[in-house]
């Protein structure tokens, strides 16, 4: 489910940032409204990065606030995708400020394409993490894949794989039901090792709507064996796993797969899932590595 901002919130980060004060609160409510808005056939913004984009611009082109407009537009959706699960990597102060001011000019909007500034801000917002391959967020993972198959020998740690770093899904036709192993490699700290269980929960979903295709945990209850070798600064035996995901995909789309860790995000993954009618009837699937 989306989590759209609240009025409260938006006045809370514009006091927070420049002490002002509102100036016209009828206006800010119908902008905050505004990505949520929808007609009978649909929303007017479908996926988080239209939304976002609408936030940006529906506060950075008006004057809602007596000061901090555009400050207030750029954390506010950058706090919306936040919210949403989406991480923007740092962006330049300078390069952020550009965008905005182009956004807030309605730059790109043209008599045919009215919403032509809101289209090519969500574009934007988009391509900043479209070139990430994966987002390790957790210090204690070291590495994390998909691959098409995994088998990882339990006393040594040692794995063999195929087709490893698997991002790309291509079949004849859709649905297609798929068991695809991820890998990582875990270095466990001492509250780790104090823990009755660690828990790995995994989701995948298409990114741009958020729709979930497929949800599992999984359970750890073995004790971390503990180690005094240099390469273990922890003090504990890191260990390698290889996770079962099982989703069934209905459509062409890029996804993103999560991955928590005992409650928080440790990483993320990209998997597109597209068809060709090249591929054969009888082979389910063709893998293809992430470029």
């Amino acid at each position: 489910m989306t989590v759209y901002l609240s009025s409260e919130s938006v006045i809370t980060l514009n006091s927070t940032l420049c002490g002002g004060r509102i100036a016209d609160r009828d206006g800010l409510d119908a902008a905050l409204a505004r990505p949520a808005s929808g007609h009978l056939d649909g929303e007017y913004f479908e996926g988080l990065w239209r939304k976002a984009a609408a936030y940006l611009h529906g506060l950075s082109t008006t004057q809602y606030f007596d000061d901090g407009n555009k400050r207030t537009a750029w954390l506010s959706a950058i706090t919306f995708l936040r919210l949403n699960g989406v991480d923007i990597p740092t962006v330049p102060a300078i390069e952020a400020e550009a965008f905005v001011r182009a956004v807030a000019a309605d730059l790109f909007a043209n008599d045919v394409e009215r919403d032509r500034t809101v289209e090519a801000a969500a574009e934007w917002l988009r391509e900043q993490t479209a070139g990430l391959k994966s987002l390790v967020l957790d210090p204690r993972v070291e590495y994390a894949f998909m691959a098409a198959q995994a088998e990882i020998d339990p006393a040594g740690g040692l794995f063999t794989v195929t087709s490893g770093g698997l991002g790309l899904l291509i079949a004849h036709s859709l649905p297609m039901s798929m068991t695809i192993p991820l890998v990582l490699r875990v270095h466990w700290t001492e509250e780790d090792a104090r823990a009755v269980e660690r828990v790995f929960e995994v989701s995948i979903y298409e990114s741009d709507t958020r729709e979930i295709v497929y949800e599992d945990d999984y359970t750890l209850r073995d004790a971390v064996p503990r180690t005094e070798l240099w390469h273990h600064p922890n003090g504990m035996q890191p260990g390698v796993y290889y996770l079962i995901m099982t989703p069934t995909f209905v459509r062409e789309a890029q996804h993103t797969v999560d991955v928590y860790l005992n409650g928080h995000r440790a990483l993320s993954l990209p998997l597109g899932v597209t068809t060709r009618p090249d591929v054969p009837d009888d082979a389910s699937t063709v893998y293809v590595q992430p470029a």
